[in-house]
């Protein structure tokens, strides 16, 4: 049988290609819905093939045969890979939902990417296909230690491409649609101020409690000068400042922007009270610390 000619594949029309990037939000994914995204973007690169398949042209001396045979190479090209990596570096991928079963996934997930071109630049020589789309969800948490003022970046993302501007839109759309079904009300801990405006509202009116605790206390069973007083308090607000830091970094610790799926036993949950119990007796001692400067008196 005659060598099978090389599959012409028409590279993409540069000049009116369109690129759109998909901002994905702060939201919980549970192993479901990692496979419903799966079929979603199975979908759509089914769609691309097709595309793809159709711009196609038979070349001079090519059988039937041989043209079909160039139609399903490209076709099997656009198979949907998935890859995942967990907490401990261990990883797994395929080109079906495989990765994605009960028994495949990792106990906690840090990373899963989505990629309907990964085969298609494998067979023909780092090519991009006419269309495509690639989303990259992180699962990974903020170090607690991290004193760093900007937040730690997330980096979920999604990219759609292609010269067919109605597959390109509508693959937007319906992954957008997507992920605002799923998103919560913590993309708020993320934001580049976000730390600022709560150091302001809560740890420096935490700082002024803790110093008027600390000398109502002191003052009447230590009797130093009041220079001594003012580097302790001052000491004290750096102190707790830190803490605040700290507390804060727990609280993004607890509510990831982007939160996996995980069998760790007493993992979110369990976290997630342990932060409710600390946070409700921090706020409520500065709130009673604060109402008795201003006067008001407790049992």
């Amino acid at each position: 049988m005659a060598a099978l000619p090389s599959a012409p594949v028409p590279p993409p029309a540069l000049f009116s290609a369109t690129v759109r990037n998909l901002v994905i939000p702060a939201c919980t994914l549970t192993a479901d819905d990692l496979r419903k995204l799966y079929g979603l973007l199975e979908k759509k690169a089914r769609e691309a093939a097709d595309y793809q398949v159709a711009a196609l042209q038979r070349l001079e001396g090519q059988t039937n045969e041989q043209f079909e045979e160039v139609k399903q190479k490209i076709r099997s090209s656009f198979d949907l890979v998935v890859q995942v990596r967990g907490s401990r570096g261990e990883g797994t991928g395929s080109r079906t939902g495989e990765a994605l079963l009960e028994g495949s996934l990792p106990d906690s997930i840090m990373s899963v990417q989505y990629d309907s071109a990964f085969m298609f630049r494998s067979q023909f020589n780092l090519l991009e296909p006419q269309n495509s789309v690639r989303v990259y969800l992180d699962f990974g948490r903020t170090e607690i230690l991290d004193m760093l003022a900007q937040p730690a970046a997330n980096n979920s993302s999604g990219l759609i491409s292609g010269t067919n501007s109605t597959w390109v839109n509508g693959t937007h759309e319906e992954l957008e649609k997507f992920f605002e079904e799923r998103s919560t009300a913590r993309g708020w801990l993320y934001s580049r101020h976000s730390y600022d405006v709560a150091v302001l509202l809560v740890g420096i009116p935490a700082s002024f409690a803790l110093i008027y605790r600390v000398d109502h206390w002191l003052r009447p069973v230590i009797q130093v000068s009041n220079a001594l007083f003012v580097a302790l308090y001052v000491y004290l607000v750096v102190i707790e400042l830190y803490g605040f830091r700290v507390l804060f970094n727990y609280a993004k610790w607890v509510f990831p922007k982007c939160e996996g799926p995980t069998r760790r036993q007493g993992g979110p949950r369990f976290h997630k009270s342990i932060f409710g119990l600390i946070g409700g007796t921090f706020l409520s001692v500065v709130v009673e610390t604060i109402l008795r400067m201003l006067g008001f008196r407790f049992p």
